[in-house]
């Protein structure tokens, strides 16, 4: 696999984690998905810049010392996502923000496609 492949499907791998697990810390994305820490922080901070990730609250040091891990989360304003139910009597449009919040929705009745 070429190395921009596999850094493509790291980085989706990466978005992947931090979407399911919103308030997650580099060091638990690493260990979840077997990558180096480096490797991690690498493609984290790509996301930051591109504004599609935040870092949050750090949380608690560990018990042995070190530095307090900070969380990161999706970035609900980095775009929205357009989402539409297709059906024949009650078709309905939504949209979110990137975190899944819908923002706005509606519902159409059949009446107001017929004759257009």
């Amino acid at each position: 696999m070429k190395t921009s492949s596999v850094k493509h499907s790291n980085r989706s791998s990466i978005l992947s984690q931090i979407m399911a697990h919103q308030f997650i810390s580099r060091k638990q994305v690493a260990s979840v998905l077997g990558l180096s820490p480096a490797a991690v922080s690498n493609i984290v901070d790509e996301l930051i810049r591109e504004n599609l990730v935040v870092e949050g609250v750090a949380g608690e040091a560990s018990s042995k010392g070190g530095r307090r891990p900070i969380s990161l989360t999706i970035n609900p304003d980095a775009g929205r996502i357009l989402s539409v139910v297709f059906r024949l009597r009650n078709p309905q449009v939504a949209v979110c923000d990137m975190v899944g919040r819908i923002l706005d929705s509606r519902s159409y009745e059949a009446q107001e496609f017929e004759g257009t």
